[in-house]
């Protein structure tokens, strides 16, 4: 059926001429023109004349809708007696209807601020103009009323990976239906499209519009700065304001750069991330994640670039070729402190040297521990005087200087130590004073601190983690101890479990080797 054009001249009572313009087709049809200038029509029928007031026209949506079907040239105005109607039961409904009622508030620059209502609330039968958003599919009322308007989204959407919808804008009641709430979704995120203010109101067309993805995944890869319609947005530091851009399009996959990753990363950017996560689910986005080596390396040291690798320890052999080798022997005796034969309450292998018990001691404590049944743990209940570091060569018999030693364990020369160990400080602890474990060397001749190396925890959470302390032998080192001090004056609360050193020397260690790899080394 061909379409054709129908002229009508109409004088009306008032001496205003309007010459409407309508184009009839097997669709439907829409008004080309402007209907009126007096305000009595538009009280009637919602339209002014001038191009100021027209409705936002739904070809303006991106991306470009399924089906656009326009019912008349009339247009519907939203004023604040409008109700946005949704199945507040839903955490997925109640996130879109709220997110609508921030986006009509924001356009209106404060002025409508419309209810949101449960459609569930028998008390509030009466909603008169109202906004409904909702899925047939998952609500009797809502696919009660989808019936009685006669939508059958199953017939209506024919594909979209179950993000389709209707939106259908009429003089009364807007129905936003999706086969899924992620559909009804991103129907209400076409009326935002469609949102332009008149007044103290909004104007919309009049119109029925049909649409679902061609795509089921829809991405944007990239972080940095943006130039966004004349705004720059740092998708990092912005991320929410970015995120709600890309929901305004339909995107429906967030792409974030994790720049750190430990086994216990701190509460604070653990909660932030997962506020940002629920955001993210609520707006039907896939969260993932862009990790570097070196993020995922921090994490777990046979993880590189999202692929597993087998933890190999390699050594070179007579004819300098790298053959895989089995992880040597702990080298401490005793090391997870859990012995003590001769019961005196100090881990065999071990000295506890302390001043003012109870005050300033080590203890053995067997309620706590990394593993097995107990750990070592350094108590100072009272705020002592700051020795300083000038007193750090008389770590025996200072006052603030407590710690376990272990018996001058004899090295080998010109060779590579790896020490690690398991420790946490109690989260009152967390106030100033860092316990500190270090690793003391010394000569043929006994001579304490030919060199020293250290490490500092500084997490005072009440959380296990793991530190690590690589020293060397080639300035004459044969002997060694391991102690541990507080640094500065305050009360603290400590505890150490699951030593470890072994001899990493000519070894290459955490050697990346996948499945499918033949590895050679040479």
């Amino acid at each position: 059926m061909k379409k054709f054009t129908v002229s009508l001249i109409i004088l009306t009572t008032m001496g205003i001429l309007i010459t409407p313009t309508f184009i009839f087709s097997k669709s439907g049809y829409f008004n080309k023109s402007k209907l009126c200038y007096s305000n009595h029509c538009l009280n009637k029928i919602g339209n002014k004349l001038s191009a100021e007031y027209q409705p936002v026209s739904p070809e303006s949506i991106v991306p470009k809708p399924q089906k656009i079907e326009m019912l008349s040239g009339l247009s519907v105005i939203i004023d604040s007696k409008w109700k946005i109607v949704a199945d507040l039961s839903n955490e997925y409904e109640s996130f879109t209807a709220n997110y609508l009622k921030d986006e009509i508030l924001a356009v209106s620059e404060g002025v409508l601020d419309l209810e949101v209502i449960d459609i569930n609330d028998n008390s509030k039968k009466k909603y008169g103009r109202r906004i409904v958003i909702g899925c047939p599919n998952e609500n009797k009322l809502i696919a009660k009323l989808a019936s009685l308007k006669g939508i059958d989204l199953n017939l209506e959407v024919e594909q979209g990976f179950g993000q389709g919808y209707v939106l259908q804008i009429n003089q009364k009641e807007i129905l936003i239906l999706g086969d899924s709430t992620a559909g009804s979704f991103y129907g209400m995120i076409s009326l935002t499209w469609l949102l332009k203010t008149q007044g103290d109101s909004i104007i919309l067309p009049h119109t029925k519009i049909t649409d679902w993805p061609d795509l089921e995944i829809r991405g944007f890869y990239g972080e940095g700065d943006f130039l966004w319609d004349g705004k720059k947005i740092n998708t990092y530091i912005n991320r929410k304001e970015w995120i709600e851009i890309l929901a305004k399009y339909k995107y429906n996959l967030w792409t974030m750069s994790l720049l750190r990753l430990t086994n216990e990363s701190p509460a604070r950017l653990i909660e932030r991330e997962v506020e940002m996560e629920k955001f993210l689910r609520q707006g039907h986005f896939y969260p993932t994640t862009q990790l570097t080596p070196l993020t995922l390396r921090k994490y777990n040291k046979n993880l590189h670039e999202g692929i597993w690798a087998q933890n190999v320890s390699l050594k070179f052999n007579d004819f300098d070729y790298a053959t895989p080798i089995e992880a040597d022997d702990n080298l401490l005796k005793n090391s997870d402190l859990e012995d003590d034969i001769d019961g005196d309450t100090i881990p065999d292998y071990w000295t506890f040297t302390y001043q003012e018990p109870p005050d300033d001691y080590w203890s053995i404590d067997c309620s706590e521990s990394h593993s097995g049944d107990c750990s070592a743990k350094l108590t100072l209940l009272k705020d002592l005087p700051d020795v300083g570091s000038s007193s750090y060569q008389e770590a025996s018999s200072s006052y603030i200087y407590t710690y376990p030693s272990t018996a001058n364990y004899p090295l080998e020369p010109n060779r590579v130590y790896f020490l690690s160990f398991w420790a946490k400080k109690k989260e009152a602890s967390n106030n100033g004073r860092n316990p500190q474990v270090t690793v003391v060397l010394k000569d043929e001749s006994g001579k304490p601190y030919l060199s020293t190396k250290s490490a500092i925890i500084k997490e005072g959470d009440n959380r296990w983690r793991q530190y690590h302390i690589t020293f060397s032998t080639y300035n004459g080192e044969t002997k060694m101890h391991i102690y541990s001090r507080g640094l500065s004056t305050n009360a603290l609360e400590f505890w150490v479990d699951d030593f470890q050193m072994t001899d990493i020397t000519d070894k290459l260690l955490n050697v990346i080797e996948t499945p499918d790899s033949k590895l050679e080394v040479w």
